[in-house]
């Protein structure tokens, strides 16, 4: 548990309203209760998650959850719909999954469709933990623990871990792309539909990435302890390939029935001859010490043989970041150069930008705001109004949810100041 004191604690059950009406619970986690609902005004099923806790720290990291991936979508990333608020509670509903865990899935083949459960904190692996920087050996809470399941044996077995892999690793990459990490991968956070469709859930403890393919520092330890990477487990920057590590894991699992040892893990052939080679050394790289050394998404479908990828998702190998490149904007950014130089002397300043859809505004204010950063001028704190969203003062909440990270990740870690006084 963080540091800081938590506020105005109080525990919730939900028991409907006009619009949405309860059919049964699914499940109930350290954060939040998951019910199956029927949504009156879109006449559907959902999945309705309600946050358990209702204290500052537990609404801000419910809001992050949902913000994480209220605009994208992709066939393998589970569909968020509405993030709603009211004096007493906070929920938000998602699409109702239909499936089997992914070991589940990939063990057994066939997977039951009576099964609905959107993935909860406190599932088999261990709960979803969140802490304040504490360094923990790698793999704390579950490496080298016994077998959990006989290893994988038949030639289908490996043909849907194969086809499960890819399709996880398409929705993972689209999560990266989206400039988030997810940091909680594990087997009931994957479900597998009876066709074999794959989804990613549960991003209660996802992490915004300041520049993509750079390290993150985070705020708190976060993640379930035996699927963490060695660097998050520590409190260390994090980048995308901490995820990857996450999906090593999941994979040895699959491959030997067992958590790989902290360490350096025994080959998963040793441990179960009749895994293919191809998937025993993908496995190992995955788990390598070193981020620096892990594969890339690009690299892995690569590995796994998939030639056609998922629409929309941009598998490209890791390159530097950069900056966009505009042609004719040079007044206008003048203007946002010569009032963030008010604005460091002291002089409070708004700059309302605005002209035709499609024109570049967005654009613009991003590749300013990146150089800002980039040469230490300023600290950025971004937000947006959302349209799905029925939260009180939407449109600056994210900007204050910013600015409080902030705060706290200089209260705990001593302020870094880049090398201008001002906050834009």
């Amino acid at each position: 548990m963080a540091e800081h004191t938590r506020s105005v604690v109080q525990a919730r059950e939900f028991s409907g309203n006009e619009r949405f009406w309860l059919r049964e619970k699914l499940g109930r986690g350290g954060m939040g209760i998951v019910y199956r609902a029927h949504d009156r005004a879109r006449n559907v099923d959902v999945a309705l998650k309600l946050l358990r806790e209702v204290n500052p720290e537990g609404i801000s990291r419910f809001k992050r959850e949902f913000r994480a991936l209220a605009g994208v979508v992709h066939p393998n990333l589970v569909p968020l719909y509405e993030l709603l608020s009211t004096d007493e509670d906070w929920y938000f509903t998602m699409a109702l999954v239909e499936g089997e865990s992914f070991l589940r899935a990939v063990r057994a083949g066939a997977v039951p469709a009576a099964r609905a459960l959107p993935a909860l904190e406190g599932d088999s692996e261990g709960p979803t933990v969140t802490g304040a920087f504490a360094p923990t050996p790698s793999g704390v809470g579950g490496h080298g623990r016994a077998r959990t399941a006989p290893p994988l044996g038949e030639p289908e077995q490996f043909s849907r871990l194969r086809r499960a892999l890819v399709q996880l690793v398409h929705g993972v990459a689209a999560l990266h792309a989206s400039g988030h990490l997810h940091r909680d991968i594990k087997p009931s956070n994957v479900l597998v539909k009876p066709d074999g469709h794959l989804v990613l859930l549960d991003f209660g403890v996802a992490l915004a990435m300041h520049h993509p393919g750079r390290p993150t520092r985070p705020t708190e330890v976060a993640g379930t302890p035996g699927y963490m990477a060695p660097e998050q487990a520590t409190g260390a920057p994090v980048t995308e390939a901490s995820d990857w590590y996450a999906v090593g894991v999941m994979l040895y699992e699959a491959l030997t029935g067992r958590l790989p040892q902290t360490g350096t893990p025994a080959p998963p052939h040793e441990i179960a001859p009749s895994v293919p080679s191809e998937l025993a050394c993908l496995c190992l790289d995955l788990l390598a010490s070193d981020f620096a050394h892990r594969p890339t998404a690009f690299e892995i479908l690569q590995r796994l043989g998939a030639r056609v990828l998922v629409p929309g998702v941009s598998l490209r190998e890791r390159r530097p970041a950069g900056g966009e490149l505009l042609v004719g904007r040079e007044h206008e950014l003048e203007v946002l150069s010569d009032t963030l130089g008010q604005v460091v002397q002291g002089a409070p300043r708004v700059l309302l930008m605005h002209g035709s859809s499609g024109i570049g505004k967005t654009a613009l204010a991003r590749a300013f705001l990146e150089s800002v950063v980039s040469q230490d001028r300023a600290w950025v704190f971004r937000g947006r109004c959302h349209e799905r969203e029925s939260v009180p003062y939407k449109g600056v909440d994210e900007v204050m949810e910013e600015l409080a990270r902030h705060i706290l990740m200089t209260t705990h870690r001593g302020p870094a100041p880049p090398g201008g006084d001002a906050s834009v």
